[in-house]
């Protein structure tokens, strides 16, 4: 495992998740599909629009940053481990590591929380693309 570590390509790990937050902060934009997933949060928790604003919006990217970065090490060992050196797997491995993974364990607040469908397949497309996205230069850019 700490082998694997070594052959990283830390700086296409850096540019991935640099690119999945460009695509969540695009995606989350009121023009694209933020005021449909602010209206589906509303609508579920009852916070108002301006309740759902950070109050620190560096330290909130920041955060979302540090997410994308721990999910692109993942996809970036997982490439290596699996030695997937072709664009068809690494979009396959983005596929299975989506609906395996990103569908399956955000299902749990539409099943037991009554969380609204939509609001978990709008989130969960932005996660496909997000996956995506980062698979593509993680296998081109090892």
């Amino acid at each position: 495992m700490f082998t694997l570590l070594t052959q990283i390509n830390w700086l296409a790990v850096i540019v991935a998740s640099v690119a999945a937050l460009v695509i969540g902060i695009i995606w989350y934009l009121p023009p694209t599909f933020g005021a449909r997933w602010a209206g589906f949060v509303t609508g579920y928790t009852g916070l108002s629009d301006a309740d759902l604003m950070p109050a620190n919006i560096p330290l909130t990217m920041l955060l979302w940053l540090l997410g994308f970065i721990v999910n692109a090490l993942a996809l970036a060992l997982l490439i290596q481990g699996m030695g997937i050196n072709n664009l068809g797997d690494g979009i396959l491995l983005a596929l299975i590591v989506w609906a395996g993974f990103g569908l399956v364990l955000s299902s749990w607040p539409v099943i037991h929380a009554r969380q609204p469908a939509g609001l978990w397949l709008l989130n969960g497309a932005a996660f496909l693309v997000m996956q995506l996205v980062m698979a593509t230069i993680l296998t081109l850019w090892q």
